[in-house]
């Protein structure tokens, strides 16, 4: 897999958050490397205002993807 087909994926990728039940995704901020044959994102989700939160809270996710399509938060 190749970094374009990882950001292809993860642009595509939709979650939905469990307590209001909206859909986001997220936006690609940078790659951040190789995890084996995947690839991390630092990315901002859809929708936030990441001005408005506080400092803790504005720690953009990194997010792997991996050449069978997964796609997991990487704990920092």
């Amino acid at each position: 897999m190749t970094e374009n087909e990882a950001r292809t994926i993860l642009q595509d990728y939709r979650e939905t958050d469990n307590d209001t039940g909206e859909e986001y995704g997220y936006v690609i901020q940078e790659c951040c490397g190789k995890d084996g044959e995947g690839y991390v994102f630092r990315c901002k989700i859809e929708g936030v205002d990441y001005d408005t939160l506080d400092d803790v809270m504005r720690n953009l996710p990194l997010i792997a993807v991996y050449p069978d399509g997964t796609v997991v938060n990487v704990p920092t």
